[in-house]
């Protein structure tokens, strides 16, 4: 059932989601203090610079003249380019930059301030948040399987095997189900992921199953160790 593989990529996920996160708040302040040193000035679009291609065809980056406050013009290339172009030649802009840095001049836009923090942010996020609850929920079986066969309650219940796929794999588990006569309610349980199909296993066996008689719904452990390990 690969516990341990499973545990080791939610750990990969925490620490890159961690260490994306990290780096979208070190941006976040930086440009924080940006805003802080520069000013804006009015901008033009004076051209379209023409990048390497892609599938979606080729990316432009908008090349932008200015007037700093020393009175002399300046030009720039966008770092952020598009395809199509997100700006047409001869368009008006605004640029924020840092009086006597004209290489710290940027298009007054979310996607050129904002766009990378944006990116690593919201993937930091992401990866930290499915990390975690893959941690978590990885933490709250191991403490199932420990606590309820000393405080809870079995319960022996027939079992189907469920499937979930996706583009790179399929993995499997065992759902069984319970009424509950206490308040009449049907639960269902499912076991941990299973890495092979494991039907042929199941045939005329009932699956022991651990309840807190007072909360099965979140508490609970589908007891699937007599199932094979894969080789």
């Amino acid at each position: 059932m690969k516990k341990k593989s499973e545990r080791n990529t939610a750990i990969i996920l925490t620490l890159v989601g961690a260490v994306a996160l990290g780096i979208g708040i070190y941006l976040f302040i930086g440009k924080q203090k940006f805003l802080a040193r520069s000013i804006v000035a009015d901008g033009v679009v004076r051209e379209l610079e023409s990048g390497s291609s892609s599938k979606s065809g080729r990316t432009y980056y908008p090349v932008v003249e200015y007037r700093d406050d020393a009175g002399k013009q300046q030009t720039f290339t966008s770092q952020i380019g598009s395809s199509p172009a997100s700006y047409e030649v001869g368009e008006p802009v605004q640029v924020r930059y840092e009086p006597g840095k004209p290489w710290t001049a940027v298009i007054v836009g979310f996607w050129e301030m904002w766009g990378v923090i944006a990116v690593f942010g919201g993937l930091g996020a992401m990866f930290l948040f499915i990390g975690a609850g893959t941690v978590y929920a990885a933490m709250h079986r191991a403490k199932m399987r420990r606590e309820l066969p000393q405080t809870g309650r079995m319960i022996e219940l027939p079992g189907r095997v469920e499937m979930h796929t996706t583009k790179s794999k399929t993995e499997f588990f065992v759902r069984t189900e319970w009424h509950n006569p206490t308040d009449g309610k049907m639960y269902l349980f499912d076991s941990e992921k299973v890495s092979y199909n494991p039907a042929s296993f199941l045939t005329n066996r009932l699956i022991p199953v651990w309840i807190d008689p007072l909360n099965p719904k979140s508490r609970y452990y589908v007891d699937v160790s007599f199932l094979p390990e894969e080789a």
